[in-house]
Order: C-alpha cells, then structure tokens, then sequence
C-alpha cells in the first residue's frame, strides 16, 4: 500500500528501470550542464522514491557523489553538481513532509537504523532474516569452492522440505547476490566474480578521467551509473539472477570495452 509500480507492474523492477532512466538522463545533465536536463533526471527519482525500495533511493544520491568525487578537479562540473545535489537534498526533506510515498520511505530507513527489529519490509524482513543466514550456512559445509552456481533455492528447498510450505518449494533466491554467491560458489568463485565487479568498477572510474571526447564520457557515466545500480541494488534483491537486470550489467561491460579498445588503441 502506498506504493507504485507503473508499468513495470512490480515494485523492484519499477525501482531498477527507473534508476537505469536516472543513470541516462543525468549523464546528459553532466554532459550539457543546463538546467533544462535536470527536469528528467528529478522526475526519475520521484519515480524511484514512488516506489518505496529503500535501497534504491540512495542510488542517485551515491551516483552524484561519485560523479563529484571523480570531477574534483574540474570546477565547472563540480560546482554544478553540488548545486543540484543540495537541490535534491532541500526537494527530499519537503517531499518528506508532503509526499505519503517519501515519508513512508524514511520511515522504513529510520526503523532499520534505530530499531532492533528484523520485521521491516524488504530489507529485513522476516523471510530475508532467514534467506541470508542460509546462503552463510550453504558456505560453512562447503567453504572453498561452494555447492555449485544456482544451487540456492534447491538448498532451501530440501532443508524445508517438510516444515515450511512455502520454503519447501522455495524459487526467488537469497535476496543478496554477495551472499549467495559466496553460498554457491565458495571463497574460489566468489573472489574471482567480486574481483570482476571491483576491476570492472575502478577500471571505469580510470578510464573517465582519461577521455576528453564529451560524447565517451557520456558513454562512460553511464556504464559506471548501471554498475552502481546494479552492485548497490544487489544487496538485498537478485539482480545476478534476474536476466534483464543482469543484461544491464553486461551493457555497461560493453561500454566499457569498446572505450578501453577504442582509447588503448590511441596510445
């Protein structure tokens, strides 16, 4: 109640899409640096906010920060951004005060931060305080190379099998890929597919402060956008698991090959 899913028809993948829309809009925001392009950009993060995915409404936020981080020495860009970034700061705390939806969303933040309680909705909830301590079992029988990838649900079904109906024919995964990755693939796997997630990352970061062309830059704010999304959202839904989420983390891969091809081959 008191949420919105739009056409997507389910709030995550609402959440996701629209932090995917903000990671395009507010490339072209930081390419063009007018006014104008913010309009996009805020609608797509009172989108987010509709939505009521916590860990979704501090993407943009983190999107922006790394954006300011990375252009520390390019006062243009940072003194515009900072401007729109204590713009949507001032825009939050009065949609908090007028917007059912946002309010509601810092109150699921603050009943997490300043309660003991495991019950809140999608980040701690009574399901997820089981799902993620069972990926950490699936890793203490079998630490170094896991039970095989994809193996979770199967592993809680059999270990329910006969005391919860629901968990007994359990489907959705381990609503945290860190976790389950580390339950399924063990120390051996799961390093090399962080690894891949951290390389990936600083090489994009990297690779930003070397281009010039406005256009690639473009193209590598938003490979470094879809990646923050997909890596933040990770943490407590299955986005490795979800193919079309899965497929925006392949784009950005993409991305960010054809500008490490294209700017080695500068040298």
């Amino acid at each position: 109640a008191g949420v919105y899913s739009g056409l997507f028809a389910e709030k995550l993948a609402a959440a996701y899409g629209a932090c995917i829309g903000f990671v395009f809009s507010y490339s072209q925001y930081l390419r063009k640096l007018k006014i104008k392009y913010l309009i996009l950009p805020l609608f797509y993060i009172a989108g987010i906010f509709l939505t009521g995915k916590r860990i979704a409404t501090i993407i943009p936020i983190v999107i922006i920060l790394v954006t300011l981080i990375i252009n520390l020495r390019n006062k243009k860009i940072f003194k515009k951004v900072g401007k729109y970034l204590l713009a949507l700061f001032i825009l939050l705390i009065i949609g908090a005060i007028l917007v059912p939806q946002i309010r509601s969303v810092f109150d699921k933040v603050f009943a997490v931060v300043f309660s003991n309680s495991n019950t809140t909705e999608d980040l701690t909830s009574n399901r997820e305080s089981l799902l993620w301590p069972l990926s950490l079992s699936m890793f203490v029988l079998n630490p170094i190379f896991g039970h095989g990838f994809c193996t979770y649900n199967s592993y809680v079904s059999f270990l329910y099998r006969a005391s919860d109906s629901i968990l007994s024919s359990w489907s959705t995964n381990g609503h945290n890929i860190y976790l389950q990755l580390l339950g399924e693939t063990g120390i051996v796997g799961s390093l090399i597919i962080f690894s891949l997630f951290l390389c990936l990352l600083i090489g994009t970061i990297r690779l930003y402060k070397k281009i010039k062309d406005t256009d690639d830059k473009q193209l590598c704010v938003i490979s470094l956008g879809i990646q923050i999304v997909f890596l933040l959202v990770g943490i407590t839904e299955n986005v490795f698991y979800v193919t079309a989420q899965l497929l925006t983390y392949i784009v950005a891969l993409g991305i960010f090959i054809a500008l490490q091809k294209k700017y080695s081959s500068n040298r």
